[in-house]
């Protein structure tokens, strides 16, 4: 999306950890609590467990993870296209990582970020003239032992379907908000 509403709007459903809001097959259930703030920077320390419907339809896979850390609204320079010296970009992310009967062994972090125009003092209008916003998702992970390596082999598919449906889920909770979609 556009501007300071898409912003807002994507950072909610983050921080929220809304990315499978309405999903009949995947979810994350995210236990409350246990938060600690240390300058923009949230120290995250929650039980999280990934739910997943399996190709058999009525088997459910359950993966133990634990929140690493969330970031709120931190400003730095640049943007991510070629010409960012006119943009200052604001973020917000979030962070989890595996825990001891996870198939998978690594983190993930999901940020959403606002490219900002330097020269635009109120960038709350939904046009491309008052920033982008994107989502993004870096995924580190691989098979821990023998049965997780063969059902990294076996799952990759799914989860990029998982990692696919929190992207569209973010962008349609953007949209349904009025907030204006990029869509790539």
């Amino acid at each position: 999306g556009y501007g300071r509403n898409a912003y807002e709007t994507a950072k909610i459903a983050l921080i929220n950890w809304d990315m499978h809001k309405h999903s009949d097959w995947a979810g994350i259930y995210l236990e409350s609590g246990n938060r600690r703030a240390s300058g923009s920077e949230e120290v995250d320390q929650r039980s999280l467990a990934t739910l997943a419907k399996t190709f058999l339809r009525f088997i459910w896979v359950v993966n133990p993870c634990r929140t690493v850390y969330s970031i709120l609204d931190e400003e730095c320079g640049g943007g991510s296209g070629d010409d960012h010296s006119n943009t200052l970009s604001m973020h917000s992310c979030v962070s989890y990582a595996t825990l001891k009967g996870h198939l998978f062994e690594g983190e993930e972090m999901l940020r959403v970020i606002w490219e900002k125009p330097k020269n635009v003092e109120n960038c709350d209008e939904n046009n491309r003239s008052n920033g982008r916003v994107i989502f993004e998702l870096l995924s580190l992970s691989q098979g821990k032992g023998l049965r997780g390596k063969i059902a990294f082999k076996l799952g990759s598919k799914m989860q990029m379907k998982f990692f696919q449906e929190q992207a569209d889920t973010m962008v349609k909770l953007v949209q349904s908000e009025g907030s204006g979609i990029i869509k790539s």
